[in-house]
């Protein structure tokens, strides 16, 4: 009797991990979880009701969550880092003309995307085209805000990936040294078709092609971390854009177009 009751709570913990796993790095990851969390389930199920007489540790049911660290631990021995990222930030800049400029932060959490702790930063100090100025610019702010105490902006990261090669990296690290920070650093290298091709070092590049496990990461979060820059910097583009329409009528300066898109958010809502 105990046993049966049992299956209620279990088969609850079985869907709420299976919701987890939706947000796994690729689909056939998700659809490999949910599958054995449904075997377990049934499993589980099946020796409560007297259909099986071997009993399933219900600690299986707890112990599958490890199975979102197969992803990092891979990338930990590859690139020889001294414990399991469990956070990881990656970065991207993305510009149309010097009044576009923006660079996106996303958050991976045990190998899947933690959207809370997602930033957005305006580049404000670089004059003229220069990537890597505006990745240096994104970094030292951001590790500004949390070595001034700011919460949303804590912990720093385990592994910091750019959206880049080895010149990045180079220009980042100087970043890094400057603010006695230590983070395990390392570029994300496309091919000539915008596909993740490998993860670039200050030296050298690693190849990830024979690793489908850490190859389906690392292009999911470069995936990620371009859209969610270009989506910002698309928003930003067109929100100067409008502004600059506002300030060709007669009595509408900059600051008061700015102004005005800030109260009404959207151009539907102005007119």
């Amino acid at each position: 009797g105990a046993l049966r009751l049992c299956a209620i709570p279990v088969g609850l913990g079985c869907l709420f991990f299976v919701l987890k796993a939706l947000s796994f790095p690729s689909r056939i990851h998700t659809v490999l979880c949910c599958i054995l969390y449904a075997l377990v389930f049934s499993l589980y199920a099946a020796t409560a009701f007297g259909l099986l007489k071997t009993r399933v540790p219900l600690g299986l049911v707890f112990t599958l969550p490890l199975l979102y660290h197969i992803f990092v631990e891979d990338l930990a021995k590859l690139l020889g880092l001294p414990k399991i990222p469990t956070v990881i930030e990656s970065y991207d800049i993305s510009n149309l003309g010097e009044d576009s400029r923006v660079g996106g932060m996303i958050v991976y959490r045990n190998g899947r995307p933690y959207k809370a702790g997602y930033r957005k930063f305006t580049i404000k100090n670089v004059i003229g085209q220069n990537d890597y100025a505006c990745m240096q610019e994104v970094l030292q702010r951001r590790i500004q805000r949390y070595l001034d105490g700011d919460e949303s902006f804590a912990p720093l990261p385990d592994l910091i990936l750019l959206d880049g090669g080895k010149g990045h990296v180079h220009a980042v690290q100087q970043v890094l040294d400057s603010m006695n920070v230590s983070i395990p650093l390392y570029g994300l290298v496309k091919d000539d078709k915008h596909r993740t091709r490998a993860i670039a070092a200050q030296g050298e590049e690693i190849q990830i092609n024979a690793n489908r496990k850490l190859f389906s990461l690392m292009t999911n979060i470069q995936d990620e971390v371009h859209r969610f820059s270009l989506s910002f910097q698309q928003q930003t583009h067109k929100k100067k854009t409008y502004e600059l329409e506002l300030t060709k009528i007669k009595g509408i300066g900059e600051a008061k177009a700015l102004a005005l898109i800030k109260h009404f958010k959207t151009k539907q809502a102005l007119k």
